[in-house]
């Protein structure tokens, strides 16, 4: 059974999921950056 505009919905979520994973993507490269930046400048900090 095929329901009216299931594609539409289906396409929303996966626009959703993309967006959420592109946003984690680029706060884990921050986070690395950042962690880089400290650990260059302070060597004694331990994350």
């Amino acid at each position: 059974m095929v329901k009216d505009g299931f594609a539409g919905d289906d396409e929303q979520c996966l626009l959703a999921l993309l967006d959420i994973r592109d946003t984690l993507e680029s706060w884990l490269v921050w986070d690395k950056r950042m962690h880089t930046l400290v650990t260059r400048h302070n060597p004694n900090v331990i994350f």
